[in-house]
């Protein structure tokens, strides 16, 4: 891929993101602190429930080598997302009826931002696949822009929480819509190799990792919610929200620009993946331990003048989730190449033991000292030992495929009846 084409990605996501950054403080001015929480809380609930919807075929159709069995995965996907979103409107419709165990704008907003985030992310991988760039870089753009514009016509003539999601999935659906190109075609990707099968088992491994993943970023959230109110979950989420600006601004282009380079390499069965993805993320890591180090001093700094005079407190918990937020942008770029390696295993292990020890430690602390602060440095300090040990699994891994190709091994595949595309390198 050409480098031109990498700023680009990377532009459209930054113009995106930041317009959705940039009504922030617009937000947190019109709309009550309470539903700005309630939305966060929706968004937690879409985030965690994304791997389900998608199956995670978001991260083999890059490396898919036929075209026909590209589109059946995505359509495959689409139907899982559409499904699983109608399931959670209609269970929202059902408790506010009958039950009134929830709030209904929790579960109606995260159905919408389940649809919204699913459906692109399936849609957004077959343009990696194609090596279109530039339309993904152009819906990168305007699917921020035009769920910005929306939300700020919320804020000032329906500022509640719905409304909020709503603007999400219509931007992003717009989006889609107006960087539609061909349809696939069905091609073996120049060397005839047959495509590696995306078992029931990898997907149970890369769903299940993808949702424990997303539940460990959430858990801070949803526990703080639990154990010091909606108010403090309004707080906890546009810290997040601030704090993960480099991550929101930079993670889903660069995970894509991760992928475009990852999927030839995989599919063609040549060396140099270790050397390709160092290239990025090497500066990566240095951009978000800057990032993190300038969030932590300015968070607390310039909280009040730009949220307003009822957000100190997220000030203060942008500098301690600082650090964690930003590696977070490093971590969910490399994520998609472990599943296109069918490392799915190695990747599930290291999201169970971090949100097993991200969960437990906010629950105990919380409880025991009822300080919200001491509770958010715990999470951060786990946070950030989870992310760098990932990183370095990571390129344990790349240098296996790398190792496997040049030594030139044969070793018997043990998942499916299909050889991986390049005899020796076994499926986790």
């Amino acid at each position: 891929m050409r480098r031109a084409g990498g700023r680009n990605l990377i532009l459209g996501q930054i113009i995106g993101q930041g317009a959705l950054v940039a009504v922030v403080p617009v937000l947190t001015r019109m709309v009550d602190v309470s539903a700005v929480g309630t939305f966060q809380i929706a968004t937690a609930i879409a985030l965690i429930l994304q791997p389900i919807a998608t199956l995670r075929l978001e991260f083999v159709i890059p490396s898919t080598r036929s075209g026909a069995l590209a589109i059946r995965r995505v359509n495959l996907g689409y139907l899982v997302c559409i499904g699983l979103s109608a399931l959670l409107a209609l269970a929202g419709l059902f408790d506010a009826m009958v039950t009134h165990l929830f709030a209904p704008e929790v579960v109606f907003g995260g159905a919408a931002i389940l649809l919204a985030y699913g459906w692109m992310s399936l849609d957004n991988a077959l343009l990696i696949r194609r090596g279109a760039i530039g339309r993904l870089a152009w819906r990168n753009a305007l699917s921020g822009v035009i769920a910005a514009l929306l939300q700020l016509a919320a804020a000032f003539f329906w500022p509640v929480s719905i409304a909020l999601s709503l603007s999400l999935l219509v931007g992003r659906l717009v989006a889609i819509a107006l960087t539609r190109g061909r349809a696939e075609v069905d091609d073996d990707g120049g060397n005839g190799t047959p495509d590696q099968s995306f078992s029931f088992g990898r997907s149970l491994k890369a769903v299940a990792s993808g949702v424990i993943a997303n539940g460990s970023m959430q858990a801070l959230l949803v526990t703080g919610s639990a154990l010091f109110g909606h108010f403090a979950a309004g707080q906890l989420g546009v810290a997040q929200r601030i704090s993960g600006t480099p991550t929101v601004f930079l993670g889903q282009s660069l995970s894509q620009l991760l992928s475009a380079r990852a999927a030839p390499i995989i599919r063609d069965g040549t060396r140099g993946l270790t050397a390709a993805m160092w290239a990025v993320t090497s500066k990566l890591l240095v951009v978000s331990v800057l990032a993190g180090a300038a969030l932590a001093i300015l968070g607390p700094i310039l909280a009040v003048p730009i949220l307003g005079e009822n957000w100190q407190l997220a000030g203060t918990i942008m500098a301690c989730l600082a650090l964690p937020l930003c590696l977070q942008v490093t971590v969910s770029s490399v994520t998609p190449v472990f599943v296109m390696l069918g490392k799915e295993g190695a990747l599930l292990w290291q999201q169970v033991g971090r949100f097993v020890a991200v969960t437990v430690a906010t629950i105990v602390v919380g409880t025991i000292t009822g300080d919200i602060i001491l509770t958010c440095l715990t999470a951060a300090a786990l946070w950030t030992a989870g992310y760098l040990l990932n990183i370095g699994v990571f390129f344990a891994i790349t240098r296996e495929w790398d190792r496997t190709i040049e030594l030139g091994e044969v070793v018997p595949a043990h998942t499916g009846n299909i050889e991986p595309p390049v005899p020796g390198f076994i499926e986790s």
